[in-house]
């Protein structure tokens, strides 16, 4: 058997020393411009100065594969596997509790996940064909919600469970009883731009945010009211947009070389700041925004040599990808002060990095969450 090691960062925000402004945060509609200077650079460390190591036991007779995207509450991480048939679920301390595995043609089974979210302690699966399985803290099923459309994303807050049309570009609120669902808002419709499975719910320690497809707003979600919080712009925004709006399809070179929109995999919120990654003409970028005075305090290029924050659930950003103790992790730089729980750890400076090598003697399946504080 294949022994691997899986990588997640869990990124805590509310410690960012880039954020320590304690004034009360403005109201309003932000409007950023996105920088496209490729030579500003924003190291990981300057953001998230520490590091700590925990280790997720895979339960070696129910392997989960690849992660595609993680999201956790007060008990549990939850990942679902790169195939999107199942999610493992560990507790907190990394240990293997179960797995959502239903696989099938039957009235509570899938073909495949298209997404998942957790709230108040439920599970809900975002199922194909269309429907909503709900599991308790137990991974019992508690309830089936089947819908009469065809959603790509799910976000559930405050009980209220809502979805996404990647077709129609458009968020609807779902009714837990008989799975009507109601459109609370359509974006303006961008039938030909490249199809992407970035998130677009945004769960941050104060509000549900929705990022556009395009990458040109962000929206605020308050039950069913939606406003608008950011506009954003970019190079040749109008150009582009215009591009995504009529036929044919982008493929190709097209897509990179010439049309290319910011793609948001993550927004944090701090009491002064929102933090956005993104990615944009090929390369991974980070951006930190003033909630007091509506301005960018930092723009660049994403430096960090593990892997990039791409997940999230409520003040915890995630990255991940497959490493294994002949694949040694690397953590930013020097600055970044890293602890570990369950695996010995030992330290190398290269230049201005850390090699961050994980050492255990297990020969079982393990995966490792790093967690930034």
């Amino acid at each position: 058997m294949k022994y691997i090691l899986q990588l997640s960062y869990v990124v805590l925000l509310g410690l960012l020393a880039s954020c320590s402004d304690a004034n009360q945060p403005k109201n309003g509609q932000i409007k950023i411009s996105l920088d496209k200077d490729m030579d500003k650079e924003v190291k990981m460390s300057s953001l998230f100065p520490n590091v700590n190591v925990v280790n997720l036991h895979e339960d070696p007779n129910k392997p989960m594969g690849e992660i595609a995207e993680m999201k956790n509450d007060e008990s549990f991480y939850y990942c679902l596997d790169y195939q999107k048939t199942s999610i493992s679920v560990f507790d907190r301390q990394g240990e293997n509790v179960g797995q959502v595995n239903s696989v099938g043609h039957g009235a509570n089974e899938y073909i495949t996940i298209a997404d998942f979210d957790t709230d108040k302690g439920l599970l809900y699966v975002l199922c194909l064909p269309s429907k909503i399985l709900v599991f308790n803290d137990r991974l019992e099923l508690a309830n089936t919600i089947r819908l009469n459309e065809t959603y790509s994303r799910i976000c559930v807050s405050d009980e209220k469970i809502y979805v996404y049309s990647d077709q129609r570009q458009c968020i609807s609120l779902v009714n837990h009883d008989n799975g009507t669902t109601k459109d609370i808002y359509t974006s303006t419709l961008y039938p030909y731009m490249p199809k992407s499975e970035i998130p677009v719910f945004h769960k941050t320690r104060y509000h549900l945010l929705f990022a556009n497809e395009a990458g040109n707003e962000v929206l605020k979600i308050e039950a069913t009211n939606v406003a608008q919080l950011f506009e954003i712009d970019y190079t040749d925004k109008d150009m582009v947009l215009d591009r995504y709006a009529n036929p044919p399809v982008i493929q190709g070179k097209e897509e990179h070389e010439k049309y290319s929109s910011p793609q948001i995999y993550a927004i944090q919120e701090t009491d002064s700041c929102y933090i956005m990654v993104y990615s944009y003409a090929w390369l991974y970028r980070i951006c930190n925004i003033s909630k007091i005075t509506h301005k960018i305090l930092t723009d660049g290029c994403l430096m960090n040599v593990g892997p990039i924050p791409n997940s999230q659930n409520m003040g915890h950003l995630y990255g991940f990808r497959y490493s294994d103790q002949f694949r040694p992790l690397f953590i930013p730089n020097d600055e970044i002060e890293a602890k570990s729980n369950g695996v010995e750890t030992t330290f190398i400076e290269d230049v201005s990095d850390i090699l961050l090598k994980i050492i255990t003697s297990s020969t079982k399946f393990l995966h490792s969450s790093i967690i930034y504080l």
